[in-house]
Protein backbone atom coordinates (compact mmCIF):
# COMPACT_ATOMS: atom_id res chain seq x y z
CA UNK A 1 0.00 0.00 0.00
CA UNK A 2 1.19 3.46 -0.41
CA UNK A 3 1.36 5.99 2.21
CA UNK A 4 3.34 8.82 0.77
CA UNK A 5 4.48 9.65 -3.10
CA UNK A 6 8.21 11.23 -4.08
CA UNK A 7 8.39 12.29 -7.15
CA UNK A 8 10.66 15.10 -8.80
CA UNK A 9 8.70 18.10 -10.42
CA UNK A 10 10.11 16.99 -14.03
CA UNK A 11 8.83 13.91 -13.92
CA UNK A 12 5.02 15.97 -14.06
CA UNK A 13 6.71 18.75 -15.61
CA UNK A 14 3.00 20.20 -17.34
CA UNK A 15 2.42 21.48 -13.87
CA UNK A 16 4.96 21.36 -11.44
CA UNK A 17 7.97 22.57 -13.73
CA UNK A 18 10.94 21.29 -14.93
CA UNK A 19 12.48 22.10 -11.68
CA UNK A 20 14.85 18.89 -10.01
CA UNK A 21 12.72 19.86 -6.82
CA UNK A 22 11.33 16.97 -4.72
CA UNK A 23 7.76 16.59 -3.72
CA UNK A 24 6.21 14.63 -1.67
CA UNK A 25 2.44 13.77 -1.17
CA UNK A 26 2.04 12.66 2.14
CA UNK A 27 -1.77 10.61 1.49
CA UNK A 28 -2.81 10.18 5.08
CA UNK A 29 -2.29 9.31 8.71
CA UNK A 30 -5.97 7.79 9.11
CA UNK A 31 -5.96 4.58 8.40
CA UNK A 32 -7.19 0.67 8.60
CA UNK A 33 -10.00 0.83 11.33
CA UNK A 34 -11.32 3.90 10.48
CA UNK A 35 -12.71 3.08 7.05
CA UNK A 36 -13.74 -0.41 7.81
CA UNK A 37 -13.59 -4.24 7.26
CA UNK A 38 -10.50 -4.90 4.19
CA UNK A 39 -9.95 -1.04 3.48
CA UNK A 40 -6.70 -0.26 4.23
CA UNK A 41 -6.87 4.00 3.77
CA UNK A 42 -9.01 6.08 1.80
CA UNK A 43 -7.87 9.16 0.33
CA UNK A 44 -8.92 12.47 -1.59
CA UNK A 45 -6.93 14.71 -3.60
CA UNK A 46 -8.78 18.25 -4.44
CA UNK A 47 -7.87 21.61 -6.15
CA UNK A 48 -8.36 23.74 -9.14
CA UNK A 49 -8.90 22.34 -12.88
CA UNK A 50 -5.38 22.43 -14.21
CA UNK A 51 -3.54 21.51 -11.18
CA UNK A 52 -3.13 18.09 -11.89
CA UNK A 53 -5.29 15.88 -9.82
CA UNK A 54 -5.51 13.19 -13.07
CA UNK A 55 -2.00 13.79 -13.69
CA UNK A 56 -0.76 12.51 -10.05
CA UNK A 57 -3.23 9.69 -9.95
CA UNK A 58 -1.86 8.61 -13.40
CA UNK A 59 1.92 8.57 -12.66
CA UNK A 60 0.68 6.64 -9.46
CA UNK A 61 -0.51 3.84 -11.47
CA UNK A 62 2.66 4.19 -14.02
CA UNK A 63 4.85 3.96 -11.17
CA UNK A 64 3.47 1.96 -7.98
CA UNK A 65 2.05 -0.75 -9.99
CA UNK A 66 3.07 -4.65 -8.78
CA UNK A 67 2.94 -6.82 -11.79
CA UNK A 68 2.52 -4.05 -14.44
CA UNK A 69 2.05 -5.57 -17.69
CA UNK A 70 -0.36 -5.13 -20.70
CA UNK A 71 -1.12 -9.30 -20.35
CA UNK A 72 -1.67 -9.59 -16.82
CA UNK A 73 -3.98 -7.45 -13.94
CA UNK A 74 -1.35 -5.41 -11.84
CA UNK A 75 -2.75 -4.35 -7.96
CA UNK A 76 -3.45 -0.63 -9.11
CA UNK A 77 -6.81 -0.10 -11.28
CA UNK A 78 -7.94 3.13 -12.81
CA UNK A 79 -11.08 4.70 -13.30
CA UNK A 80 -12.21 7.70 -14.81
CA UNK A 81 -15.61 8.71 -16.60
CA UNK A 82 -14.07 11.77 -18.39
CA UNK A 83 -13.56 11.32 -22.14
CA UNK A 84 -10.11 12.88 -22.40
CA UNK A 85 -8.20 11.39 -25.22
CA UNK A 86 -5.13 10.87 -22.87
CA UNK A 87 -5.24 6.83 -23.87
CA UNK A 88 -1.61 5.87 -25.10
CA UNK A 89 -2.83 4.74 -28.44
CA UNK A 90 0.63 3.07 -28.72
CA UNK A 91 0.38 -0.05 -26.74
CA UNK A 92 -1.99 -2.51 -26.10
CA UNK A 93 -5.46 -1.62 -23.94
CA UNK A 94 -4.04 -1.76 -20.56
CA UNK A 95 -7.01 -3.91 -18.75
CA UNK A 96 -6.62 -2.09 -15.32
CA UNK A 97 -7.20 1.30 -16.84
CA UNK A 98 -11.21 1.20 -17.07
CA UNK A 99 -11.33 4.72 -17.54
CA UNK A 100 -13.58 5.64 -20.16
CA UNK A 101 -11.17 6.61 -22.86
CA UNK A 102 -9.84 2.58 -22.57
CA UNK A 103 -13.03 1.59 -22.38
CA UNK A 104 -14.49 3.30 -25.43
CA UNK A 105 -10.91 2.17 -27.14
CA UNK A 106 -11.46 -1.12 -26.79
CA UNK A 107 -15.24 -1.56 -27.56
CA UNK A 108 -14.65 0.59 -30.99
CA UNK A 109 -11.76 -1.77 -31.69
CA UNK A 110 -14.11 -4.56 -30.85
CA UNK A 111 -16.56 -2.58 -33.35
CA UNK A 112 -14.17 -2.37 -36.23
CA UNK A 113 -13.05 -5.48 -36.26
CA UNK A 114 -15.99 -7.35 -38.16
CA UNK A 115 -18.00 -5.62 -40.37
CA UNK A 116 -21.35 -6.12 -39.31
CA UNK A 117 -24.37 -6.73 -41.51
CA UNK A 118 -26.92 -4.35 -42.38
CA UNK A 119 -30.16 -3.87 -40.59
CA UNK A 120 -33.46 -4.62 -42.48
CA UNK A 121 -33.93 -1.79 -44.45
CA UNK A 122 -29.86 -2.03 -45.65
CA UNK A 123 -28.47 0.51 -43.66
CA UNK A 124 -25.26 -0.39 -41.86
CA UNK A 125 -25.52 -0.94 -38.39
CA UNK A 126 -24.71 2.81 -36.63
CA UNK A 127 -21.48 2.51 -34.14
CA UNK A 128 -23.44 4.42 -31.38
CA UNK A 129 -26.45 1.61 -31.34
CA UNK A 130 -23.08 -1.53 -31.33
CA UNK A 131 -21.87 0.69 -28.69
CA UNK A 132 -24.98 0.90 -26.71
CA UNK A 133 -25.08 -3.62 -26.86
CA UNK A 134 -21.75 -3.85 -25.74
CA UNK A 135 -22.15 -1.31 -22.71
CA UNK A 136 -25.88 -2.96 -21.67
CA UNK A 137 -24.28 -6.36 -21.56
CA UNK A 138 -21.99 -5.00 -19.07
CA UNK A 139 -24.37 -3.39 -17.23
CA UNK A 140 -26.63 -6.41 -17.49
CA UNK A 141 -23.68 -8.81 -16.58
CA UNK A 142 -23.39 -7.03 -13.23
CA UNK A 143 -26.44 -6.42 -12.38
CA UNK A 144 -27.20 -10.09 -12.63
CA UNK A 145 -24.05 -11.02 -10.68
CA UNK A 146 -24.14 -13.26 -7.59
CA UNK A 147 -22.25 -10.18 -6.23
CA UNK A 148 -25.13 -7.77 -7.13
CA UNK A 149 -27.78 -10.03 -5.84
CA UNK A 150 -26.25 -11.38 -2.76
CA UNK A 151 -25.71 -8.32 -1.08
CA UNK A 152 -28.06 -5.77 0.02
CA UNK A 153 -25.79 -2.69 0.06
CA UNK A 154 -26.09 -3.16 -3.75
CA UNK A 155 -29.78 -2.81 -3.92
CA UNK A 156 -29.56 0.06 -1.66
CA UNK A 157 -27.31 1.64 -4.04
CA UNK A 158 -29.31 0.55 -7.63
CA UNK A 159 -32.47 1.15 -5.99
CA UNK A 160 -35.30 0.42 -8.48
CA UNK A 161 -32.47 0.29 -11.19
CA UNK A 162 -34.08 -2.79 -13.45
CA UNK A 163 -34.51 -3.04 -16.77
CA UNK A 164 -38.00 -4.54 -17.81
CA UNK A 165 -37.94 -4.99 -21.52
CA UNK A 166 -35.47 -5.26 -24.10
CA UNK A 167 -34.56 -5.50 -27.97
CA UNK A 168 -32.65 -8.22 -28.99
CA UNK A 169 -30.63 -7.38 -32.55
CA UNK A 170 -28.93 -9.46 -34.76
CA UNK A 171 -25.43 -7.85 -35.19
CA UNK A 172 -23.28 -10.89 -37.42
CA UNK A 173 -20.54 -10.27 -39.23
CA UNK A 174 -21.85 -9.06 -43.51
CA UNK A 175 -23.04 -12.17 -45.10
CA UNK A 176 -22.64 -11.14 -48.32
CA UNK A 177 -18.68 -12.17 -47.67
CA UNK A 178 -19.30 -15.66 -47.19
CA UNK A 179 -19.56 -17.94 -50.35
CA UNK A 180 -17.58 -21.08 -51.93
CA UNK A 181 -14.90 -18.58 -53.05
CA UNK A 182 -14.42 -16.83 -49.75
CA UNK A 183 -13.06 -19.90 -47.68
CA UNK A 184 -9.56 -20.09 -47.33
CA UNK A 185 -8.46 -21.18 -43.80
CA UNK A 186 -12.32 -22.69 -42.70
CA UNK A 187 -11.87 -26.58 -42.70
CA UNK A 188 -12.70 -28.25 -45.76
CA UNK A 189 -14.86 -30.64 -44.74
CA UNK A 190 -17.43 -27.83 -43.19
CA UNK A 191 -17.86 -25.37 -46.42
CA UNK A 192 -20.21 -27.67 -48.20
CA UNK A 193 -22.01 -27.81 -45.56
CA UNK A 194 -22.12 -24.51 -44.48
CA UNK A 195 -22.47 -23.61 -47.85
CA UNK A 196 -25.75 -25.42 -47.87
CA UNK A 197 -27.22 -24.39 -44.33
CA UNK A 198 -26.89 -20.63 -46.11
CA UNK A 199 -28.11 -21.71 -49.71
CA UNK A 200 -31.10 -23.28 -47.61
CA UNK A 201 -31.81 -20.04 -45.43
CA UNK A 202 -31.58 -18.05 -48.55
CA UNK A 203 -33.91 -20.15 -50.42
CA UNK A 204 -36.37 -20.01 -47.22
CA UNK A 205 -35.69 -16.48 -46.80
CA UNK A 206 -37.16 -15.62 -50.60
CA UNK A 207 -40.10 -18.30 -50.11
CA UNK A 208 -41.66 -16.49 -46.95
CA UNK A 209 -44.76 -15.70 -48.67
CA UNK A 210 -45.80 -19.23 -48.87
CA UNK A 211 -46.81 -19.17 -45.09
CA UNK A 212 -48.65 -15.91 -45.85
CA UNK A 213 -52.30 -15.71 -44.73
CA UNK A 214 -54.71 -12.98 -46.40
CA UNK A 215 -58.45 -12.21 -45.39
CA UNK A 216 -60.32 -9.68 -47.22
CA UNK A 217 -56.92 -8.63 -49.10
CA UNK A 218 -55.42 -8.04 -45.43
CA UNK A 219 -52.39 -10.06 -44.20
CA UNK A 220 -53.38 -11.31 -40.79
CA UNK A 221 -50.34 -12.94 -39.92
CA UNK A 222 -47.41 -10.26 -40.41
CA UNK A 223 -46.05 -11.30 -36.88
CA UNK A 224 -45.54 -15.16 -38.03
CA UNK A 225 -44.08 -14.18 -41.46
CA UNK A 226 -42.02 -11.73 -38.83
CA UNK A 227 -40.89 -14.78 -36.54
CA UNK A 228 -40.20 -17.09 -39.81
CA UNK A 229 -37.74 -14.27 -41.19
CA UNK A 230 -36.16 -13.83 -38.40
CA UNK A 231 -35.05 -17.83 -37.45
CA UNK A 232 -33.77 -17.98 -40.90
CA UNK A 233 -31.46 -14.43 -40.25
CA UNK A 234 -30.45 -15.73 -37.22
CA UNK A 235 -28.96 -18.65 -38.47
CA UNK A 236 -27.17 -16.47 -41.50
CA UNK A 237 -25.48 -13.97 -37.76
CA UNK A 238 -24.76 -17.39 -36.41
CA UNK A 239 -22.71 -18.85 -39.08
CA UNK A 240 -21.05 -15.58 -40.26
CA UNK A 241 -19.62 -15.21 -37.05
CA UNK A 242 -18.45 -18.97 -37.21
CA UNK A 243 -17.06 -18.38 -39.96
CA UNK A 244 -14.85 -15.79 -39.09
CA UNK A 245 -13.43 -17.22 -36.58
CA UNK A 246 -12.58 -20.23 -38.23
CA UNK A 247 -10.78 -17.69 -41.23
CA UNK A 248 -8.77 -16.45 -39.00
CA UNK A 249 -6.00 -19.27 -39.06
CA UNK A 250 -5.40 -22.81 -40.74
CA UNK A 251 -4.96 -25.00 -37.96
CA UNK A 252 -7.82 -27.49 -38.93
CA UNK A 253 -7.52 -26.85 -42.85
CA UNK A 254 -7.61 -30.70 -43.33
CA UNK A 255 -8.44 -31.82 -39.66
CA UNK A 256 -12.52 -31.35 -39.20
CA UNK A 257 -14.60 -34.21 -38.88
CA UNK A 258 -18.33 -34.09 -40.36
CA UNK A 259 -20.44 -37.32 -41.20
CA UNK A 260 -24.41 -35.83 -42.26
CA UNK A 261 -26.56 -36.69 -44.39
CA UNK A 262 -28.58 -33.78 -46.11
CA UNK A 263 -31.98 -32.45 -44.63
CA UNK A 264 -34.86 -30.57 -46.07
CA UNK A 265 -34.60 -27.38 -44.13
CA UNK A 266 -31.70 -24.70 -42.63
CA UNK A 267 -33.11 -25.41 -39.16
CA UNK A 268 -32.37 -29.03 -39.07
CA UNK A 269 -29.31 -28.90 -41.48
CA UNK A 270 -27.95 -26.58 -38.69
CA UNK A 271 -28.79 -28.44 -35.59
CA UNK A 272 -27.10 -31.71 -37.56
CA UNK A 273 -23.97 -29.72 -38.15
CA UNK A 274 -23.60 -27.90 -34.96
CA UNK A 275 -23.75 -31.19 -33.24
CA UNK A 276 -21.28 -33.52 -35.44
CA UNK A 277 -18.83 -30.79 -36.33
CA UNK A 278 -15.24 -31.90 -34.94
CA UNK A 279 -11.45 -31.26 -35.06
CA UNK A 280 -8.71 -32.90 -34.50
CA UNK A 281 -6.10 -31.67 -32.63
CA UNK A 282 -3.52 -29.87 -34.61
CA UNK A 283 -3.30 -32.40 -37.09
CA UNK A 284 -2.99 -35.57 -34.84
CA UNK A 285 -5.75 -37.66 -36.91
CA UNK A 286 -5.03 -40.16 -34.08
CA UNK A 287 -5.54 -38.51 -31.36
CA UNK A 288 -10.18 -38.36 -30.57
CA UNK A 289 -11.48 -35.86 -32.41
CA UNK A 290 -13.27 -32.81 -29.84
CA UNK A 291 -16.69 -30.93 -30.56
CA UNK A 292 -16.42 -27.47 -31.93
CA UNK A 293 -19.55 -26.49 -30.63
CA UNK A 294 -21.48 -27.01 -27.12
CA UNK A 295 -24.85 -27.90 -26.85
CA UNK A 296 -25.64 -24.44 -25.58
CA UNK A 297 -25.98 -23.38 -28.69
CA UNK A 298 -28.65 -25.59 -29.72
CA UNK A 299 -30.38 -24.43 -26.51
CA UNK A 300 -29.64 -20.76 -27.36
CA UNK A 301 -31.46 -21.55 -31.05
CA UNK A 302 -34.40 -23.35 -29.15
CA UNK A 303 -34.96 -21.09 -26.44
CA UNK A 304 -35.21 -18.01 -29.53
CA UNK A 305 -37.26 -19.62 -31.37
CA UNK A 306 -39.78 -20.86 -28.75
CA UNK A 307 -39.96 -16.99 -27.79
CA UNK A 308 -40.68 -15.86 -31.26
CA UNK A 309 -42.95 -18.43 -31.78
CA UNK A 310 -44.97 -16.86 -28.94
CA UNK A 311 -45.05 -12.71 -29.70
CA UNK A 312 -48.01 -11.97 -31.41
CA UNK A 313 -48.24 -8.73 -32.32
CA UNK A 314 -46.05 -7.76 -35.25
CA UNK A 315 -44.57 -4.52 -33.79
CA UNK A 316 -42.79 -6.63 -31.14
CA UNK A 317 -41.00 -8.59 -34.17
CA UNK A 318 -39.21 -7.49 -37.05
CA UNK A 319 -36.78 -9.21 -39.55
CA UNK A 320 -33.61 -8.67 -37.23
CA UNK A 321 -35.23 -7.99 -34.11
CA UNK A 322 -37.59 -8.74 -31.40
CA UNK A 323 -38.60 -7.33 -27.91
CA UNK A 324 -38.76 -9.37 -25.21
CA UNK A 325 -38.66 -9.46 -21.05
CA UNK A 326 -35.42 -8.65 -18.99
CA UNK A 327 -35.59 -12.64 -17.45
CA UNK A 328 -35.02 -13.75 -21.40
CA UNK A 329 -32.36 -11.23 -22.20
CA UNK A 330 -30.28 -12.72 -19.00
CA UNK A 331 -30.91 -15.89 -20.28
CA UNK A 332 -29.68 -15.21 -24.18
CA UNK A 333 -26.74 -12.76 -22.86
CA UNK A 334 -25.58 -15.76 -20.58
CA UNK A 335 -25.86 -18.37 -23.13
CA UNK A 336 -24.23 -16.08 -26.26
CA UNK A 337 -21.24 -15.64 -23.80
CA UNK A 338 -20.86 -19.08 -23.01
CA UNK A 339 -20.92 -20.34 -26.68
CA UNK A 340 -18.30 -17.61 -27.71
CA UNK A 341 -16.52 -18.33 -24.63
CA UNK A 342 -16.17 -21.80 -25.34
CA UNK A 343 -15.38 -21.59 -28.70
CA UNK A 344 -12.32 -18.96 -28.25
CA UNK A 345 -10.69 -20.66 -25.57
CA UNK A 346 -11.11 -24.44 -27.48
CA UNK A 347 -11.36 -24.05 -31.14
CA UNK A 348 -7.61 -22.52 -31.47
CA UNK A 349 -6.44 -23.43 -27.95
CA UNK A 350 -5.73 -19.48 -26.62
CA UNK A 351 -7.98 -16.70 -26.11
CA UNK A 352 -9.01 -15.11 -29.30
CA UNK A 353 -12.05 -12.37 -29.57
CA UNK A 354 -15.23 -12.95 -30.69
CA UNK A 355 -17.55 -10.76 -31.74
CA UNK A 356 -21.51 -11.16 -30.16
CA UNK A 357 -24.15 -12.22 -32.88
CA UNK A 358 -26.98 -11.00 -30.85
CA UNK A 359 -26.71 -7.20 -29.40
CA UNK A 360 -29.46 -6.08 -26.25
CA UNK A 361 -30.90 -3.02 -26.16
CA UNK A 362 -32.66 -2.04 -23.27
CA UNK A 363 -35.89 -0.20 -24.45
CA UNK A 364 -39.05 -0.05 -21.55
CA UNK A 365 -36.49 2.98 -19.96
CA UNK A 366 -33.37 4.87 -20.99
CA UNK A 367 -31.29 5.38 -17.70
CA UNK A 368 -30.09 9.03 -16.62
CA UNK A 369 -26.73 10.86 -16.72
CA UNK A 370 -26.28 9.88 -13.52
CA UNK A 371 -27.94 6.32 -13.11
CA UNK A 372 -25.39 5.59 -16.11
CA UNK A 373 -22.53 6.96 -14.29
CA UNK A 374 -23.30 4.91 -11.53
CA UNK A 375 -23.73 2.19 -13.04
CA UNK A 376 -20.91 1.61 -15.74
CA UNK A 377 -18.44 2.62 -12.56
CA UNK A 378 -19.45 -0.81 -11.10
CA UNK A 379 -20.23 -2.48 -13.82
CA UNK A 380 -16.58 -1.94 -15.73
CA UNK A 381 -14.80 -2.74 -12.13
CA UNK A 382 -17.18 -6.26 -11.99
CA UNK A 383 -15.70 -7.33 -15.89
CA UNK A 384 -12.39 -6.46 -14.59
CA UNK A 385 -12.51 -8.40 -11.54
CA UNK A 386 -13.39 -11.23 -14.00
CA UNK A 387 -10.98 -11.33 -15.33
CA UNK A 388 -8.37 -11.73 -12.96
CA UNK A 389 -6.94 -15.36 -13.25
CA UNK A 390 -6.61 -17.48 -9.38
CA UNK A 391 -3.23 -17.81 -9.85
CA UNK A 392 -2.18 -13.94 -10.51
CA UNK A 393 -4.57 -12.18 -7.53
CA UNK A 394 -2.74 -9.68 -5.65
CA UNK A 395 -3.56 -9.41 -1.67
CA UNK A 396 -3.57 -5.43 -1.81
CA UNK A 397 -5.32 -3.80 -4.50
CA UNK A 398 -5.17 0.27 -5.18
CA UNK A 399 -7.98 1.69 -6.85
CA UNK A 400 -7.48 5.10 -8.27
CA UNK A 401 -10.99 6.86 -8.80
CA UNK A 402 -10.42 10.03 -10.74
CA UNK A 403 -13.52 12.36 -9.92
CA UNK A 404 -15.64 9.50 -10.02
CA UNK A 405 -18.91 10.95 -8.80
CA UNK A 406 -19.10 13.27 -11.52
CA UNK A 407 -22.94 13.59 -13.11
CA UNK A 408 -24.00 12.36 -9.91
CA UNK A 409 -27.13 13.90 -8.19
CA UNK A 410 -26.19 15.39 -4.90
CA UNK A 411 -27.93 12.93 -2.90
CA UNK A 412 -25.53 10.37 -4.67
CA UNK A 413 -22.61 12.49 -3.96
CA UNK A 414 -23.67 12.80 -0.05
CA UNK A 415 -23.55 8.63 -0.25
CA UNK A 416 -20.62 8.31 -2.67
CA UNK A 417 -17.98 7.73 0.41
CA UNK A 418 -19.92 5.55 2.49
CA UNK A 419 -21.15 3.62 -0.54
CA UNK A 420 -17.90 2.32 -1.75
CA UNK A 421 -16.23 2.13 1.61
CA UNK A 422 -19.31 -0.86 1.68
CA UNK A 423 -19.08 -1.92 -1.71
CA UNK A 424 -15.70 -2.06 -3.16
CA UNK A 425 -14.16 -4.88 -0.51
CA UNK A 426 -16.51 -7.51 -1.91
CA UNK A 427 -15.47 -7.04 -5.00
CA UNK A 428 -12.40 -8.54 -4.36
CA UNK A 429 -13.56 -10.99 -2.00
CA UNK A 430 -11.44 -14.07 -4.02
CA UNK A 431 -12.27 -17.64 -3.66
CA UNK A 432 -9.20 -18.15 -2.44
CA UNK A 433 -8.18 -14.60 -0.66
CA UNK A 434 -9.81 -11.71 0.78
CA UNK A 435 -7.92 -8.76 -0.94
CA UNK A 436 -7.22 -6.12 1.03
CA UNK A 437 -7.60 -2.30 -1.11
CA UNK A 438 -6.53 1.43 -0.71
CA UNK A 439 -8.71 4.04 -2.60
CA UNK A 440 -7.64 7.45 -3.89
CA UNK A 441 -10.13 9.54 -5.44
CA UNK A 442 -9.91 13.23 -6.60
CA UNK A 443 -12.64 15.38 -6.38
CA UNK A 444 -14.71 18.78 -6.71
CA UNK A 445 -17.37 18.14 -4.64
CA UNK A 446 -17.59 19.49 -1.06
CA UNK A 447 -20.03 16.84 0.22
CA UNK A 448 -17.63 13.86 -1.37
CA UNK A 449 -14.74 15.84 0.88
CA UNK A 450 -17.19 15.77 4.14
CA UNK A 451 -16.55 12.04 4.60
CA UNK A 452 -12.30 12.56 4.76
CA UNK A 453 -10.40 13.77 7.37
CA UNK A 454 -8.21 16.68 6.35
CA UNK A 455 -5.06 14.27 7.16
CA UNK A 456 -6.23 12.04 4.26
CA UNK A 457 -6.51 15.37 2.11
CA UNK A 458 -4.33 16.33 -0.50
CA UNK A 459 -4.78 20.22 -1.69
CA UNK A 460 -2.91 21.17 -4.44
CA UNK A 461 -2.76 24.64 -5.59
CA UNK A 462 -1.09 26.99 -8.20
CA UNK A 463 2.17 29.60 -7.23
CA UNK A 464 1.94 32.62 -8.79
CA UNK A 465 4.81 31.39 -11.78
CA UNK A 466 1.51 29.25 -12.37
CA UNK A 467 3.17 25.91 -10.65
CA UNK A 468 1.32 23.34 -8.67
CA UNK A 469 2.12 23.05 -4.97
CA UNK A 470 1.21 20.91 -2.08
CA UNK A 471 -1.33 24.10 -0.38
CA UNK A 472 -0.79 23.49 3.53
CA UNK A 473 -4.19 23.85 3.81
CA UNK A 474 -5.91 23.80 7.49
CA UNK A 475 -9.45 23.35 6.38
CA UNK A 476 -11.52 21.09 8.31
CA UNK A 477 -13.35 18.54 6.60
CA UNK A 478 -14.71 15.55 8.04
CA UNK A 479 -18.69 15.94 9.19
CA UNK A 480 -18.09 19.34 7.93
CA UNK A 481 -20.76 21.72 6.93
CA UNK A 482 -20.76 21.43 3.29
CA UNK A 483 -21.73 25.55 3.10
CA UNK A 484 -18.58 26.04 5.11
CA UNK A 485 -16.29 24.00 2.67
CA UNK A 486 -17.85 26.22 -0.42
CA UNK A 487 -17.65 29.19 1.16
CA UNK A 488 -13.54 28.90 1.99
CA UNK A 489 -11.71 30.56 -0.48
CA UNK A 490 -9.99 26.78 -1.33
CA UNK A 491 -12.71 25.76 -3.25
CA UNK A 492 -14.57 29.39 -4.58
CA UNK A 493 -12.72 32.15 -3.92
CA UNK A 494 -15.20 35.24 -4.44
CA UNK A 495 -18.05 33.66 -3.02
CA UNK A 496 -21.29 31.32 -3.05
CA UNK A 497 -23.43 32.88 -5.45
CA UNK A 498 -23.01 32.48 -9.60
CA UNK A 499 -21.60 35.10 -11.56
CA UNK A 500 -24.69 36.36 -13.70
CA UNK A 501 -26.50 36.86 -10.69
CA UNK A 502 -23.61 38.46 -8.61
CA UNK A 503 -23.09 40.69 -11.47
CA UNK A 504 -27.00 41.46 -11.56
CA UNK A 505 -26.95 42.30 -8.08
CA UNK A 506 -24.21 44.42 -8.19
CA UNK A 507 -25.76 46.46 -10.94
CA UNK A 508 -28.78 47.13 -9.30
CA UNK A 509 -26.93 48.56 -6.08
CA UNK A 510 -24.99 50.93 -8.45
CA UNK A 511 -28.84 51.83 -9.56
CA UNK A 512 -30.30 52.03 -6.63
CA UNK A 513 -27.36 54.09 -5.01
CA UNK A 514 -25.94 56.00 -7.82
CA UNK A 515 -25.95 60.01 -7.46
CA UNK A 516 -25.96 62.08 -10.90
CA UNK A 517 -24.13 64.51 -9.21
CA UNK A 518 -20.65 62.65 -8.45
CA UNK A 519 -19.62 62.26 -12.02
CA UNK A 520 -17.04 59.74 -10.83
CA UNK A 521 -18.86 57.46 -9.60
CA UNK A 522 -19.49 53.88 -11.54
CA UNK A 523 -23.02 54.30 -13.35
CA UNK A 524 -24.94 51.21 -13.78
CA UNK A 525 -25.03 49.10 -17.30
CA UNK A 526 -29.13 47.94 -17.05
CA UNK A 527 -31.68 50.00 -18.20
CA UNK A 528 -33.22 49.50 -14.43
CA UNK A 529 -36.50 51.85 -13.80
CA UNK A 530 -39.10 51.00 -10.35
CA UNK A 531 -40.84 48.00 -11.37
CA UNK A 532 -37.87 46.28 -12.60
CA UNK A 533 -35.98 47.19 -9.46
CA UNK A 534 -38.12 45.73 -7.45
CA UNK A 535 -39.21 42.75 -9.84
CA UNK A 536 -35.36 41.64 -8.97
CA UNK A 537 -35.57 41.94 -5.53
CA UNK A 538 -38.05 39.90 -5.19
CA UNK A 539 -36.36 37.25 -6.72
CA UNK A 540 -33.32 37.58 -5.14
CA UNK A 541 -33.39 34.03 -1.99
CA UNK A 542 -31.08 34.93 0.45
CA UNK A 543 -33.09 36.96 2.91
CA UNK A 544 -29.85 39.58 3.80
CA UNK A 545 -29.39 40.54 0.73
CA UNK A 546 -32.82 40.70 -0.41
CA UNK A 547 -33.40 42.88 2.62
CA UNK A 548 -30.69 44.99 2.20
CA UNK A 549 -31.67 45.74 -1.04
CA UNK A 550 -35.44 46.65 -0.39
CA UNK A 551 -34.06 49.22 2.22
CA UNK A 552 -31.86 51.03 -0.30
CA UNK A 553 -35.31 51.00 -2.76
CA UNK A 554 -36.99 52.34 -0.05
CA UNK A 555 -34.25 54.98 0.29
CA UNK A 556 -34.10 55.65 -3.82
CA UNK A 557 -37.93 55.70 -4.09
CA UNK A 558 -38.32 57.69 -0.77
CA UNK A 559 -40.75 55.13 0.33
CA UNK A 560 -41.47 55.72 4.38
CA UNK A 561 -40.93 52.92 6.59
CA UNK A 562 -44.61 53.38 7.52
CA UNK A 563 -44.97 52.71 3.89
CA UNK A 564 -42.83 49.39 3.50
CA UNK A 565 -44.59 48.11 6.31
CA UNK A 566 -47.96 48.49 5.08
CA UNK A 567 -47.61 47.31 1.61
CA UNK A 568 -45.34 43.93 3.69
CA UNK A 569 -48.31 43.60 5.70
CA UNK A 570 -50.23 43.34 2.13
CA UNK A 571 -48.39 41.03 0.59
CA UNK A 572 -48.83 38.69 3.79
CA UNK A 573 -52.16 38.98 3.89
CA UNK A 574 -52.59 38.06 0.43
CA UNK A 575 -50.47 34.88 0.79
CA UNK A 576 -52.80 33.84 3.83
CA UNK A 577 -55.75 34.58 1.79
CA UNK A 578 -54.10 32.17 -0.66
CA UNK A 579 -53.65 29.07 1.37
CA UNK A 580 -56.87 29.90 3.20
CA UNK A 581 -58.16 28.87 -0.16
CA UNK A 582 -56.05 26.05 -0.94
CA UNK A 583 -57.39 24.61 2.61
CA UNK A 584 -60.70 25.37 2.10
CA UNK A 585 -60.54 23.30 -1.39
CA UNK A 586 -59.75 19.79 0.13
Amino acid sequence: MIQKIRFYAYEISHVFGNEEREIELSLGTIKNDFWGENIYMVSAIVGKNGTGKSSILKYIKDNYSVNHSYDSIGNIIYFSPHLDYRDDYNFDVDPTNISLDNILRRDLEDIIDDEKEPNENGWKLNPKQDLEYLNTSRQMDFLSSNICEEHPVFSKIFEGLKFGIGNIVLRGSDKREISKESFHNTPQQFREVISKILEKSEAELDDWSSIRVRENKRVINQHEINAYIFKRNLIISFLSIIVSVMERHNDYLSDGVLDIDDSQDAIDLLRKFVKNAKVHSQGHSSKEAKNVFIPQVLELFEFIYAIVDEIKDEDLISNKSFNTEYKNLEKIKDLQKEILNHLAINYYNRRIKINNFLGIQSTDRKLSSGENALLNFYSVLYELIQKIDLENIQREYILLLDEADLGYHPEWKKRFVNSILKSLPLFFNFSNVQSKIQIIFTTHDPLTLSDIPRQNVVFLDKNDEGQTIISEHNIETFGANVNELLADSFFISDGLMGDFAKEKIQDLVLFLTFDVESSDEDQPIGAWDEDSAQQLIELVGEPVIQQRLQSLFDTKFNISEKEALQSKINELQQKLKELNEKDSDR
